[in-house]
């Protein structure tokens, strides 16, 4: 994505979030003013939203300072051809950017991934099973001494089959857990690793030098973190288990910015949060992860936050003023 297409796009949201806000207006209205492919990449981006998407151009401020700016640009002289080049270049790369932000090069080499908002239940080589939520991507490397998986990104639940032979692990960058039961839950998160038994127990070690390995039994929860394995907390297995048939998330005391992570996983666009800023909030509650929209409205009745939908393809969660 090129350096104007991404000014390009941050004003967009900017204009929204502070519609009342003079300084943003005249700010804008400058950054219009150094380059006429700035007004055009604006635009051009407006004109590709409305037209794939079937919503009006932005409204409010936001519509009448970008207007302005193309009045403004009519009475320059004619574009460049260059410059229409890049504004088609931006109209590409937008999407580009956001794929590879979202799907790295690692979840498409994958031995096993799904898509957003899509579940997909596999039977690996030894007879076990698991089930991946949206946008979730798992390495598999079966040997005749081990049986290992790695959790790129996103969530799995896990029925292991039984081999005494053969140790079963699942590894992610916080840590491994070596099953010692059946059934469990393993969610790769930005900063930790959450961990919740179902049934029997596991045995977990942080990838912290000096962390201790920890036993967590049927019931219980922890994260694996870089410092090590903290917050054991009890869970209700049969919760979660329904939870999974019916495509819920259920959360308790995570971090806000998790939850949206999540969320984000099972929404077809781009949910754009600040992350540092929510993660002071602790939820603790059942969403519906099919309909991520829906997800957001209940958690904009209990927090202090403001969720604005520009398209379905681009939402935005912000703390209210």
């Amino acid at each position: 994505m090129t350096t104007i297409a991404e000014q390009a796009a941050e004003w967009l949201l900017r204009l929204e979030e502070d519609a009342q806000d003079p300084a943003v207006n005249a700010e804008f209205q400058q950054w219009l003013a150094l380059d006429p492919a700035h007004a055009k990449a604006v635009q051009l981006m407006q004109g590709m939203i409305a037209s794939l998407e079937g919503f009006r151009p932005q409204s409010g401020v936001a519509h009448q300072a970008i207007q302005a700016g193309i009045q403004q640009d009519k009475r320059r002289k004619q574009f460049k051809r260059g410059a229409s080049l890049l504004a088609l270049l931006f109209v590409l790369a937008l999407p580009a950017r956001l794929m590879l932000e979202g799907y790295p090069l690692s979840y498409w080499l994958s031995d096993i991934h799904t898509a957003t908002a899509e579940w997909q239940s596999s039977v690996l080589p030894d007879q076990s099973q698991i089930t991946l939520n949206g946008h979730t991507a798992v390495d598999v490397d079966f040997t005749t001494h081990r049986r290992v998986l790695t959790l790129l990104q996103g969530e799995i639940l896990i029925d292991v089959a039984k081999d005494a032979s053969r140790p079963f692990v699942v590894k992610t960058e916080h840590g491994s857990i070596t099953a010692l039961g059946t059934r469990f839950v393993v969610s790769r998160h930005r900063h930790s690793t959450e961990v919740l038994m179902l049934e029997s127990k596991v045995n977990i070690k942080s990838e912290a030098p000096s962390a201790r390995q920890a036993v967590v039994k049927q019931g219980e929860g922890v994260n694996v973190t870089s410092q090590g394995v903290e917050g054991l907390h009890a869970i209700d297995p049969d919760s979660i288990n329904d939870a999974w048939k019916l495509h819920q998330l259920v959360v308790q005391s995570q971090p806000l910015s998790d939850v949206l992570a999540t969320l984000a996983r099972h929404h077809k666009g781009y949910l754009r949060y600040d992350e540092a800023a929510l993660s002071q909030y602790q939820v603790s509650a059942v969403l519906p992860l099919d309909e991520p929209e829906r997800a957001l409205a209940l958690l904009a009745e209990s927090f202090p936050i403001k969720v604005q939908q520009f398209t379905p393809w681009m939402v935005s969660v912000n703390l209210k003023p």
